[in-house]
């Protein structure tokens, strides 16, 4: 008989700080998948987890990740605004008890866009003199 005072473990693939550059000419966007958890013991029975983001710096989420992630975590955004570091932890629910798991946290690092702020001529095109009907 086994009895399932439960856990949710980790199995593979938490998400690791990640770093996010700001592209200006068209959105890019950036998808990590959602680590694999299990119940332990893996006899209990479970339902399907559900997942939710935490933003940790603020009440309010940001738009550029998503708050509630189905198969990975999106990140998309060209807002110069969001250049920073950003705390985040996933949020991992087994329905059938309430069980929680929220030991994966980590840092989005959104980078400035690479863009030119000053146009340098490295060589000069010299004076010239052109004369009418010179083909």
């Amino acid at each position: 008989m086994i009895k399932c005072t439960k856990t949710i473990d980790l199995i593979s693939g938490a998400i690791t700080d990640f770093a996010y550059r700001i592209v200006l000419s068209s959105p890019f966007e950036m998808q990590i998948a959602l680590p694999a958890y299990d119940v332990n013991p893996s006899g209990c029975p479970k339902q399907a987890f559900t997942f939710q983001m935490l933003y940790l710096d603020s009440l309010t989420f940001p738009a550029f990740i998503t708050q509630v992630p189905t198969v990975d975590v999106r990140v998309l955004t060209q807002n110069v605004s969001f250049v920073g570091l950003h705390n985040f932890k996933l949020q991992v629910t087994e329905p059938l008890t309430g069980l929680i798991n929220e030991q994966d946290i980590f840092v989005c690092t959104i980078l400035d866009a690479n863009y030119a702020t000053a146009l340098n001529f490295v060589t000069e095109i010299a004076d010239t003199a052109y004369l009418v009907n010179t083909p």
